[in-house]
């Protein structure tokens, strides 16, 4: 109530400020503060509240918790309250962003152990694959169109391929010096997918060096295996 009044108004005739004004905390000051409140300091409010306890007891007169009688919740501003908002806003945003990130790399390391420890089968390769988008770990189309699918579903770890087989249009070789070596962290994940993309390049180039018929079917723009 402090906070909406500018001043108080005594009626001299009032039968309790007849007895209130005999209070000894009743002073000079006392009346010279309620005559003008927006020019009080806080140590001016503190001698009014208290003075405003006596006079409740004395009256006779509920006293409430002094805590909750001497703090005032001041609102926001319109442009406080908006600011607050998008604060609550921008925190639930990077939360989301920093769980969604998380899963996703969960999901590659769990994928990346289940294929080291020989446990992947082409139904969790579809599901997994799907979960992840363009992040997936395999492609599930040129994992069928190499006959992957069908021996990491056999429990092989890696494929060394014959000269025959080179001369066919397989797309992936794995030579058996490479390994995929475990990650520490959510973070290393991130960086199979490049070293899938090396093994495939080193792949290529093999098989370019080995097939004369290979060449010459890039050079005829045959191989159409990047599009």
């Amino acid at each position: 109530m402090l906070g909406e009044m500018n001043k108080f108004t005594i009626d001299e005739n009032d039968h309790e400020w007849k007895i209130l004004k005999k209070l000894k905390q009743t002073t000079d000051e006392f009346r010279s503060c309620i005559e003008d409140l927006k020019v009080l300091g806080k140590k001016d409010f503190k001698m009014i509240l208290r003075w405003r306890k006596i006079a409740r007891e004395i009256l006779g007169i509920e006293v409430k918790d002094d805590a909750k009688t001497e703090i005032e919740v001041v609102p926001l501003t319109e442009e406080e309250q908006i600011e607050k908002d998008l604060q609550g806003l921008q925190e639930k945003q990077r939360l989301n962003v920093k769980r969604e990130r998380r899963r996703k790399n969960e999901m590659k390391q769990k994928e990346l152990q289940r294929m080291q420890m020989n446990m992947i089968t082409p139904t969790d390769i579809g599901i997994e694959a799907a979960s992840l988008g363009k992040e997936s770990l395999f492609n599930l189309k040129t994992a069928e169109k190499t006959g992957i699918l069908n021996d990491l579903a056999k429990g092989k770890k890696r494929m060394i391929f014959t000269d025959d087989e080179l001369a066919k249009d397989n797309d992936i070789y794995i030579d058996e010096n490479i390994m995929i070596k475990d990650k520490d962290s959510a973070a290393d994940a991130d960086d199979l997918e490049s070293e899938l993309n090396a093994m495939y390049s080193d792949y290529k180039t093999r098989r370019s060096e080995r097939d004369a018929k290979f060449r010459a079917k890039q050079a005829r723009g045959g191989d159409n295996e990047e599009e």
